[in-house]
């Protein structure tokens, strides 16, 4: 009978490609690089296993007798994977959660195993044939489990991710990010520092055009500087350079201007070079800046085949130089600011704000207040291929 072969072999693809992602995980924490062999063949049982996935999830409820509970778990970790990832950015770094996806995977194979092992002690490494006995075929059945996943379980999944990522988002981002059932928001925070103010203003690459202008309206015209974010390519290690326009004219939104120009005031330069980035960083970048190449020269199949060819991103590398390290730069020129000028405006990506936040109240400023400014609306993004 093929109904327990296939659910046999979902669950046996499964455990291999757990195996294969635990393997890579413990290689690359190891010798600190990817295994280029490893990898292809993991991406190859991952497809197969997908597909496989999708002909059980059309079998389960199909017929009157199918163990879904012994493969509900490992469906949901195929398709749905960040249900099971997703809430814990929260509380643990984004490396360690990828450093441990296999381990979770291992972990889901385990739970699997040792329910099979309770019910089928004679043959727990398989779902016997008897367990389907019976089970028959039934075109309403398959008409109203369709309905059912279709319009309860894929919806409430759906919301499920977007609460998830809505919370998430919040909680790492310490607030300066927020999504609104209207839009995406961001918060610039004024702290007090022995009477002068510093004014955290969290931007994004792409936004409406307004967001930029009302992020820096309240900056005060005298006494002021800015600490402009904006890193310097002095070797020419970015060959084709970091230009957002594509992806931005493609969303109806505007990229992020010179806040220097904007507000006329006084500025001074903080943030690195390029060639301070380690070669994995300069490597991903190069990379990012093709496939935004592409998409601004609008061949966009030539911009996803080279998201297809990216290595996976060293996350510790790439946090230490694209944040620690202008972190430290930008606390650094605060500090001699703070001794010319009463008001210092920091408009800096929200991703660092955490960061500067921290630092600047270890320096013992006072948080006085804040104010959201919505980045974009949901009604006026558009599609422009």
């Amino acid at each position: 009978m093929w109904l327990p072969n296939l659910f046999n072999v979902f669950l046996w693809l499964f455990a291999l490609d757990a195996g294969l992602t635990a393997t890579l995980d413990a290689y690359q924490a190891l010798a600190g690089t990817q295994s280029t062999l490893f990898a292809s063949l993991h991406a190859t049982v991952a497809t197969i296993t997908a597909i496989v996935a999708l002909i059980v999830l059309l079998a389960v409820c199909s017929y009157k007798k199918t163990p879904w509970r012994l493969v509900l778990l490992p469906l949901i970790f195929v398709f749905w994977g960040s249900l099971v990832f997703i809430p814990l950015p929260a509380f643990v770094s984004l490396e360690k959660i990828f450093r441990f996806a296999g381990l979770a995977q291992l972990m889901v194979v385990g739970g699997c195993f040792w329910t099979m092992r309770t019910r089928f002690p004679n043959r727990p490494w398989q779902i016997p044939s008897q367990v389907f006995a019976g089970s028959t075929f039934s075109i309403a059945r398959v008409f109203w489990s369709t309905l059912i996943k279709i319009f309860i379980v894929a919806p409430s999944l759906i919301v499920g991710i977007c609460i998830s990522l809505v919370w998430t988002l919040e909680k790492v981002s310490n607030g300066f990010i927020s999504i609104r059932s209207d839009g995406l928001y961001t918060e610039k925070r004024i702290y007090d520092y022995d009477g002068r103010e510093i004014h955290l203003l969290p931007t994004v690459h792409i936004a409406s055009p307004d967001f930029y202008a009302n992020l820096i309206r309240e900056l005060p015209k005298s006494e002021t500087v800015i600490l402009p974010e904006g890193v310097t390519d002095r070797k020419n290690l970015i060959r084709d350079g970091l230009d957002y326009s594509g992806p931005a004219e493609s969303a109806g939104l505007s990229t992020q201007p010179s806040f220097v120009e904007m507000s006329k005031l006084a500025f001074r330069p903080c943030d690195v070079d390029v060639s301070e980035f380690s070669e994995s960083t300069l490597r991903d970048l190069n990379s990012i800046s093709k496939c935004l190449k592409r998409w601004t020269a609008g061949d966009h199949a030539a911009c996803l085949e080279e998201l297809s060819q990216m290595r996976s991103p060293d996350l510790n590398l790439m946090k230490e130089d694209l944040l620690n390290k202008r972190n430290t730069r930008v606390n650094e020129a605060l500090k001699g600011a703070l001794l010319e000028f009463k008001h210092i405006g920091i408009p800096w990506g929200a991703a660092h704000m955490p960061g500067i936040e921290d630092d600047i109240l270890k320096m013992g400023a006072k948080r006085r207040s804040g104010e959201r400014v919505c980045v974009f609306r949901w009604a006026d993004l558009t599609l422009n291929f």
